[in-house]
């Protein structure tokens, strides 16, 4: 018997810790901060890496070779001097060109469509880059970029006007505003290979699908489109249907013999307005990690969207743990040089030089 009081004595005294220990604990909890509260700068941390990421990729691509290391590559111009070969030229037909690229590589900073970047330095952690605009004939403008990957491969962008080009370096397998086909596909060239690569875009095919997968205890699984078209080429498209209405109109018609006139060519140039825009999705990063034992994507979708004006924004939405990120139109684009080959492609219309 008394080996039994003594136990329930213990037991007893057990409890009561017990309940002491759960008491202070759910104290604690009330003085403490709710998940949505704590991870407040872990969001803004992982924001800023998103968007360093971004800034990076708008400028430069990126190649990871065999030994692991990873190879830069301006996405803008080509360098003219042997002497500087960091410093990439770009020709251009008028200086609002070299301004919408400048939006275009700031807009990682827009987060609606309404935003606009309208500052000529960007300072973001270790990197920075600058725009400035000159009044001689021999350069309009520039981007200067201190980037600590990048000062062995690029240092500036510099604008000249085409008439300033080497006269030895003109050629371009693709003309500026021709239409080609392959593989059941029709394409139409926005920018010849002349001061930086080409570009040929369609709405027929060419983008991929990616699927998230892994990490998806509240956005369930979803997937985002990839090798899509990117800034630069929508800037050339909404620069050719301002500055070149009747030669686009050529192309449209060609066009419109293989797929009819309410392609995305078509659509974009005469039937948006005031209630109507479209949007494309361009590219994403993301970030996984562990967030309260749950493994969650961050996601940052870089979009532009087109208007009845023949203007685009360049814009990017973020997408938290709990969303599940919302995607836009899909396009293709094909980027080639002054040596690529047009063996496989069907030329539809000629073009321009």
């Amino acid at each position: 018997m008394k080996a039994f009081a003594q136990s329930l004595h213990f037991k007893l005294a057990l409890l009561f810790f017990a309940c002491c220990l759960i008491t202070a604990c759910s104290d604690d909890n009330d003085n403490s901060t709710s998940p949505e509260e704590e991870d407040t700068e872990e969001v803004a941390q992982i924001m800023e890496k998103l968007q360093r990421q971004a800034l990076l990729t708008a400028i430069c691509s990126a190649d990871t070779l065999d030994d692991g290391t990873v190879k830069y590559t301006s996405r803008y111009g080509k360098v003219l001097d042997e002497t500087k070969p960091t410093v990439y030229y770009v020709g251009i037909e008028r200086l609002e060109e070299a301004q919408d690229t400048w939006k275009a590589i700031t807009s990682v900073f827009n987060d609606s469509e309404d935003d606009v970047y309208d500052l000529s330095v960007v300072q973001h952690g270790d990197m920075n880059l600058s725009f400035s605009t000159s009044e001689g004939d021999d350069e309009w403008a520039r981007i200067d970029v201190d980037c600590p990957e990048l000062r062995n491969t690029l240092t500036s962008i510099v604008f000249i006007p085409t008439q300033r080009w080497p006269e030895n370096d003109m050629g371009s397998p693709f003309l500026f505003m021709s239409v080609w086909e392959k593989d059941g596909r029709v394409y139409l060239c926005v920018r010849k290979a002349q001061g930086s690569q080409g570009i040929l875009l369609t709405f027929d095919g060419g983008w991929e699908e990616d699927w998230f997968t892994r990490y998806t205890h509240w956005q369930g699984r979803f997937f985002l489109w990839k090798k899509t078209a990117d800034a630069e080429t929508f800037n050339c498209l909404a620069s050719i249907m301002r500055y070149n209405q009747t030669k686009y109109e050529d192309a449209l018609n060609v066009i419109a013999q293989k797929r009819g006139n309410n392609t995305l060519f078509h659509r974009l140039y005469s039937k948006l307005n005031d209630n109507y825009s479209i949007t494309f999705d361009r590219h994403y990063t993301y970030d996984h990690h562990i967030w309260w034992a749950y493994n969650c994507y961050d996601v940052t979708l870089y979009k532009t969207t087109f208007y009845k004006n023949h203007t685009c924004a360049h814009w990017s939405v973020y997408y938290t743990r709990k969303r599940t990120p919302e995607r836009s139109t899909w396009s293709h684009a094909v980027f080639f040089d002054q040596e690529s080959s047009t063996k496989g492609w069907t030329c539809l219309f000629r073009g321009f030089s």
